[in-house]
């Protein structure tokens, strides 16, 4: 049983429920009918354990390339979802913090999709997902969970939503990560074609070229802006959970928020070493169009006493 199998038992769980509350006590035999579906629903229910279910994903395709819900060019299909590949990898192995600017992008063959069958409508394909550790039994998601969920609001705020709203995805995943989501896309103008992306009860399909082409320029690295700028002040304070800091900078007289990121393993040490010291540290400023700019201290290694 996959993800959403589970999921349609428990609504069918559900359903019941609720119909068994409308039907009066006195009607036997209509309650008999319904209580044995109940019980065998929630017997079947009961022996699954939801954390270690896979989930799936589908992607779909409309352009001259696709006939119908029949038929896909073999051509087009295998490098679409190459490179739809690469962008879940890159975005994986961004939100494990792994991934760095230039090089191979780290563990795609543990981050892959599995192609399990064909997706209907516009055609397409349906994906399982790595499967998660059946061992433990309250396991962490797959991270390519995590990247298919970014990958679905990338599309529909790049296309759709404010540069804030695009800003926060970016700044959560890396723009490298971005810049494979803008190749997949870019692929698909090129063919004169559009796809659909559906995973997490979450859906969204491009309407039309001008909608894909308005992803496109947004996620353009032209749009996206990035440097390393070196700050004066002193940290006000560093949230090790949330990964999130307080920074006052001297010469703006004002406090920067951003985020510290994955590559540093102990956020808190800024709270231990370097609070309300002066210093001065480089930052990461990203901004995206016309977005406030968003903070993100990759390093501490270059911090220098003032």
């Amino acid at each position: 049983m996959n993800y959403i199998e589970f999921e349609n038992l428990a609504s069918e769980v559900l359903m019941l429920e609720n119909l068994l509350k409308e039907i009066p006590a006195e009607n036997i035999f209509d309650r008999f009918s319904i209580e044995k579906r109940l019980t065998k629903a929630k017997n079947k229910l009961g022996t699954i354990n939801p954390h270690h279910l896979s989930k799936k994903a589908k992607l779909t395709f409309r352009g001259p390339h696709v006939v119908g819900s029949e038929a896909i060019s073999a051509l087009f299909a295998s490098q679409a979802t190459m490179l739809f590949s690469d962008a879940v990898a890159a975005i994986s192995a961004a939100m494990s913090g792994n991934l760095n600017y230039k090089g191979k992008i780290p563990k795609k063959l543990s981050n892959q999709l599995m192609i399990t069958g064909m997706a209907t409508g516009s055609l397409g394909f349906e994906f399982d997902l790595p499967k998660p550790d059946d061992s433990d039994l309250y396991s962490e998601p797959p991270i390519v969970e995590s990247a298919l969920e970014e990958i679905s609001k990338l599309f529909q705020i790049s296309a759709l939503g404010t540069d804030e709203e695009l800003s926060d995805v970016i700044s959560d995943i890396h723009p490298r990560a971005a810049k494979t989501v803008f190749n997949f896309l870019k692929f698909l103008q090129d063919q004169s074609s559009l796809c659909g992306f559906e995973f997490s009860n979450r859906f969204f399909r491009f309407s039309d070229q001008e909608q894909l082409a308005r992803s496109i320029s947004r996620l353009d690295s032209n749009n996206i802006r990035e440097s390393n700028q070196p700050f004066k002040g002193e940290f006000q304070g560093v949230l090790p959970n949330l990964r999130s800091f307080e920074f006052k900078s001297y010469e703006e007289d004002r406090v920067i928020r951003g985020k510290v990121d994955l590559k540093i393993s102990d956020p808190d040490v800024i709270n231990r070493e370097w609070l309300h010291k002066a210093i001065l540290i480089n930052i990461l400023v990203t901004q995206v169009g016309d977005s406030q700019p968003r903070f993100t201290i990759e390093s501490l290694d270059n911090i220098q006493l003032i």
